[in-house]
């Protein structure tokens, strides 16, 4: 089940992902990583709310704009680390520095 790699097999898995990461492009990473946050951050907007207190109306309103609030950082931080990710591994395997196929 579990397969010890050698650093051959590692260097092709890792190279092979990259080009697969990257053929679909820059755009389309970021927009699945803040897909991602956005969803992740729904979860929590609806757990938070399940979890709270029944509001009265009045309140009602507040919760709301929370929770947008929260879902607009979670979109941002989605954003923010795929950005990072992206140039992360831009400078690790750039195309001099892939790994060697053999």
């Amino acid at each position: 089940m579990f397969k010890r790699l050698t650093t051959v097999e590692k260097n092709v898995m890792m190279r092979d992902h990259w080009l697969q990461t990257k053929s679909p492009g820059k755009r389309r990473f970021i927009l699945r990583e803040m897909l991602e946050g956005l969803l992740i951050g729904a979860g929590v907007v609806v757990i938070t709310d399940f979890l709270a207190e029944p509001a009265h109306l009045s309140s009602r309103g507040t919760t709301i704009s929370v929770s947008v609030i929260m879902l607009l950082i979670f979109l941002l931080g989605g954003y923010l680390t795929a950005k990072w990710k992206w140039q992360d591994l831009e400078k690790k395997y750039s195309q001099t520095t892939l790994p060697p196929l053999g």
